[in-house]
């Protein structure tokens, strides 16, 4: 069964989750953080102190959080932020997770690039819904290519009106519990004579890629669905 079947669905449930993440929550944390604009970054300073314990950065759009808290851990100017499911709060903080941006890392760590990155799995999530994959792939050979693609394709010109848009959510083992969140985009309305290209929103590049690399996993007479929750 084709995914783009199931898209109506997604749209309808997200739409009910996006009003219910909607309520107010009441803050009640000990941690507060500051911004300093001269590093763009937030910074957590003890009641009294004047020194920060940890300096956080924001990290680069692609990074997402797998799942957080279910409880604040600090807040900035009002704004609740949470631990990252996984990593300690010294190291990973992220406001609530909305389908872009928010997370924050310690400045005393590295974020790996691409190029470090090693795919283990992919999640296949509808641009409507952060919620539930329509897809999973887990075969190396699929997993390396993207990468390859993605890092060493022929940059392309993005897109301004595609027919069909996926988000794809790689995970790798060198950065657990962290989504790397690559836009997928066909331009033409079969897919299997479509352009089809994938665009790394941090590092602005945009690559086209051969029809047969998601044959089998978007699209096609042997569509492999997934049911799995992704949503932070």
């Amino acid at each position: 069964m084709n995914i783009k079947r199931f898209l109506s669905v997604f749209l309808c449930v997200s739409m009910l989750l996006c009003i219910l993440s909607g309520c107010e929550k009441k803050l009640s944390v000990d941690v507060h953080l500051v911004y300093n604009s001269e590093l763009d970054a937030l910074q957590a300073i003890p009641d009294g102190g004047t020194e920060p314990t940890v300096t956080y950065l924001w990290a680069p759009i692609a990074y997402e959080p797998a799942e957080l808290s279910t409880t604040p851990y600090a807040e900035w100017d009002g704004q609740p932020l949470y631990e990252v499911v996984g990593w300690y709060a010294n190291r990973m903080l992220s406001e609530e997770f909305t389908g872009v941006g928010g997370l924050l890392y310690a400045d005393t760590m590295e974020l790996p690039t691409l190029s470090e990155m090693t795919f283990t799995t992919a999640y296949v999530c509808s641009a409507t819904s952060v919620i539930q994959a329509l897809a999973i792939i887990d075969d190396p050979a699929v997993l390396d290519q993207c990468a390859d693609y993605l890092e060493h394709g022929e940059q392309a010109e993005l897109p301004q009106n595609g027919d069909f848009t996926l988000f794809i959510k790689f995970m790798c083992k060198e950065l657990p519990g962290i989504y790397y969140n690559v836009l997928y985009i066909e331009v033409g309305e079969d897919s299997r004579t479509a352009d089809h290209y994938l665009y790394d929103r941090s590092t602005k590049r945009c690559v086209m890629v051969p029809p047969e690399l998601f044959d089998g996993w978007l699209y096609g007479d042997e569509v492999i669905e997934g049911t799995a929750d992704v949503g932070a």
